[in-house]
C-alpha cells in the first residue's frame, strides 16, 4: 500500500511496502563464523549493479561466495549461470510441492537431506528410487525435486555449508528407465550441478553402481567436465557401508538402511517435505525475482507525483534581491556555447541562487548537474511513486521537507529510518526520493539561500553499510555538492553512533573539504534545547 500525504507549503512524508526473499540466517552469522567477509558482498553487490541482473539479496551472493570458496570472479560467473538457469521453467518454475507431477515425483524417488552435517560442515544428499515402476518416473520432475531439495540446505539455518555430499543410489534402476531419460533435461542438470550451483558439491558417491548405472554415466559423459569427474566415486552393490562410513560419510549423517544412527528413508523424507513446504513462499518468491526481475513498474500502481515546473517567478528572486535579470541573462547566453539544453529563467536562477552569485561557480554547477543527469538515469528517470522500488523505500526510510524555514532563508530537510531491517534498504531509490524532495523544495515559494540537511542515524546498523553502491555513493556525493541547485549550509547527523563514523569513512574520500566542515555529529544524548537554540530553532521543527 502506498500512502503519500502532502501538506500545505510541501510538508511531505512518504511511505510504502516491501518483499523480499526470505532466509533464516543472517549476514552477521555467515561472518562470524569466517565463512565470507564484509568486503566480499560488497564487492559483489557493486558488480550486481553493473550487470543486467535483479538486485540479489546479499544473503545469496553470500551463498554463492561459501559456494565458491571466496573466488569472487568464480562466483559472479556462478551468479550469470544461476540467472540464466533459473528462466527455465520447466525445471525451476511452478515448484509447489502439492503439484500432482511433484507429489508423483516425490512419491517415486527419495530425496532426502540428513539433518546432520559431516564434521567438515558438508551438508548430506541422498537420491533414489523409492517406487522401481519406470512409468512413474519422470526426469523433468526428478530434476526439479533435485534441485529444489538441493537448495532448500542453503536457505534454512544453521549458516549455509561449506558444501555437499551428495549419495546417488542406483538400487531398482532398471533398463525401461533409461528409455525415459531426456538428453536435454540430462544435459541442463549437468550444466546447472557443473555452472551454476549454489552449494560447492565436494563428492557425488554412485552406490550400487552396475551396468545400468554405467549407462546413465555414459549418456551424461559428453556433458562432464574434468572436475566433476574428480569428486565421483563408484561403489558397486557389494560395497561394505561400514567401510563406506569410516572412509567417505560418517554414520552419523547416513539413514539406517545404510547402518547408520539417522532416522529410516521414509521418516528422513516426510522430514525433508516438511523442509520444501516451509519454502514454499521462498521458491514463489524467487521464481518472480528471477523471472520478472525486483525493480519492474508495478501494473496496478497509478498514482504519480507530479510537480509544476516552477511555482515562482523570475521577477519575485528579483524583488527578493537573490538574483538580478543581468546575471540571468549572461548565463542563459553562455549556456549554448557548451552544449547546454535551454531552460526556463527561473531555473537558472535557482543555480544562481544556490551559488550565491558566483557566475562561475553556477556556470560549473550546471555542467555537473547536467552531466550526472544524463548518465545516472538510476536517479532521475521513472520517478513515478507508485513504482515498487519508490514505494518500498518510502516504507523504510521517511523523508520530510520542513514547511517553515529558517531566519536566513534555509529549507529543512530530514529523513530517518522507520524499517531498521537492512535487507529492506537500497541506496538508489533512496537517492532518487531524496532528489525529487529538492525538486519539491525548488517548487515551492522562490528558491531558498540553502537547505540543511538533517539525518537521524538511529537504527543504521553495520549490515546497512553492506548493502551500500560505493558507485552510487560517489554520484550522490559528487551531485549534492557540485551538482544540486541548492546550496547545503549544514549537515546534521543525529543519534549517531560507531556506525556512523563507519559510514562517514565511507563517505570521506568523495566529500570536499569545506563541504565536510559543514557535518555536525550529535551523539543519542544530545540536549535539544542546546541544539534548536545553535543551530535550528523549534519553529521550524516537527
Amino acid at each position: 500500500m502506498l500512502c503519500l500525504r502532502i501538506k500545505k507549503n510541501s510538508y511531505i512524508y512518504l511511505t510504502g511496502r516491501m518483499s523480499v526473499l526470505k532466509y533464516e540466517f543472517t549476514i552477521e552469522e555467515v561472518v562470524g563464523e569466517k565463512k565470507i567477509t564484509l568486503d566480499d558482498v560488497e564487492q559483489l553487490r557493486i558488480w550486481n549493479s553493473t550487470v543486467d541482473l535483479p538486485t540479489i539479496p546479499p544473503e545469496l551472493l553470500a551463498i554463492f561466495i561459501i559456494a565458491c570458496e571466496r573466488d569472487l570472479e568464480k562466483s559472479k560467473k556462478a551468479i550469470l549461470a544461476y540467472s540464466t538457469c533459473k528462466k527455465e521453467s520447466d525445471l525451476f518454475g511452478d515448484r509447489n510441492i502439492d503439484n500432482a507431477d511433484l507429489r508423483l515425483g516425490l512419491n517415486t524417488v527419495y530425496n532426502l537431506i540428513m539433518p546432520v552435517r559431516t564434521d567438515d560442515d558438508c551438508v548430506v544428499y541422498l537420491i533414489k528410487l523409492n517406487d522401481t515402476n519406470y512409468q512413474n518416473f519422470d526426469l523433468d520432475t526428478m530434476a526439479k525435486l533435485f534441485f529444489m531439495t538441493l537448495e532448500s540446505c542453503t536457505k534454512t539455518t544453521p549458516t549455509p555449508p561449506t558444501g555437499v555430499k551428495i549419495i546417488a543410489d542406483f538400487k531398482g534402476l532398471g533398463f525401461m528407465h533409461i528409455t525415459r531419460f531426456k538428453l536435454k533435461t540430462l544435459r541442463r542438470m549437468v550444466h546447472f550441478l557443473q555452472e551454476a550451483l549454489p552449494i560447492h558439491m565436494k563428492a557425488l558417491h554412485l552406490i550400487n553402481f552396475g551396468y545400468i548405472a554405467e549407462k546413465v554415466v555414459f549418456l551424461a559423459k559428453p556433458f562432464i567436465k574434468l572436475q566433476l569427474f574428480e569428486v565421483m566415486h563408484f561403489h558397486p552393490s557389494a560395497t561394505d557401508m561400514d567401510i563406506f562410513s569410516e572412509k567417505f560419510i560418517p554414520k552419523k549423517c547416513l539413514p539406517k538402511e545404510y547402518g547408520g544412527f539417522l532416522p529410516s528413508f521414509q521418516e528422513l523424507k516426510e522430514e525433508t517435505i516438511g523442509r520444501l513446504r516451509q519454502l514454499q513462499k521462498y521458491f514463489e518468491d524467487e521464481e518472480k525475482l528471477w523471472r520478472d526481475g525486483n525493480d519492474k513498474d508495478d501494473k496496478e500502481a497509478t498514482i504519480e507525483m507530479s510537480l509544476p515546473k516552477y511555482q515562482f517567478k523570475l521577477s519575485d528572486a528579483i524583488k527578493e534581491e537573490k538574483v538580478s535579470k543581468t546575471e540571468v541573462q549572461r548565463l542563459k547566453k553562455w549556456m549554448p556555447t557548451v552544449n547546454l539544453p535551454n531552460v526556463s529563467n527561473e531555473m537558472i536562477a535557482s543555480f544562481i541562487i544556490a551559488c550565491e552569485r558566483d557566475l562561475e561557480s553556477a556556470k560549473k554547477t550546471m555542467l555537473t548537474y547536467f552531466r550526472i543527469k544524463r548518465s545516472t538515469p538510476e536517479f532521475f528517470e521513472n520517478r513515478d511513486i507508485g513504482r515498487n522500488d519508490l514505494r518500498n523505500i518510502m516504507n523504510i526510510i521517511q523523508f520530510g521537507s520542513m514547511p517553515v524555514r529558517t531566519d536566513d532563508d534555509c529549507v529543512v530537510h530530514l529523513s530517518r529510518i522507520v524499517d531498521s531491517r537492512y535487507s529492506n534498504f537500497q541506496v538508489d531509490p533512496a537517492s532518487k526520493i531524496y532528489l525529487m524532495l529538492n525538486d519539491i523544495t525548488l517548487n515551492s515559494g522562490t528558491p531558498p539561500r540553502g537547505v540543511i540537511l538533517m539525518t537521524d542515524m538511529k537504527g543504521l546498523g553495520l549490515m546497512h553499510l553492506s548493502r551500500l553502491k560505493l558507485k552510487s555513493l560517489r554520484t550522490l556525493t559528487e551531485f549534492v555538492q557540485g551538482g544540486m541547485p541548492l546550496n547545503v549550509k549544514e549537515i546534521h547527523l543525529m543519534n549517531a553512533s560507531y556506525v556512523t563514523e563507519k559510514f562517514i569513512f565511507m563517505l570521506k574520500p568523495f566529500i570536499r573539504p569545506e563541504v565536510f566542515g559543514k557535518i555536525n555529529i550529535h551523539r543519542s544524548n544530545i540536549n535539544m534545547a542546546d541544539f534548536h537554540e545553535k543551530y535550528i530553532p523549534k519553529n521550524v521543527y516537527p
